[in-house]
């Protein structure tokens, strides 16, 4: 079942976020970030400054990702 189509060119790396309840996953050749939150379906985009290889939730609460050629990353975020 399809919940969300963000249009992906690439869509890769998609990752269960248990403190957001959320699944993060970018698409490497669109240069963006994506988050849908499973409780509420809300969704949330980001683009990146290069083609990003992955993204994961940090213990501390933050996103780590990194992008070849532009380097690696991190923001903070609170949990929703």
């Amino acid at each position: 079942m399809l919940v969300w189509n963000p249009g992906a060119e690439l869509g890769e790396g998609p990752v269960w976020d248990a403190a957001r309840r959320a699944v993060w996953f970018i698409d490497i050749k669109g240069r963006t970030l994506h988050r849908y939150g499973v409780d509420l379906g809300d969704t949330e985009t980001w683009t990146t400054p290069d083609q990003t290889g992955f993204a994961l939730p940090a213990a501390n609460g933050s996103l780590s990702w990194a992008a070849p050629g532009a380097g690696g990353y991190r923001y903070g975020l609170s949990a929703t």
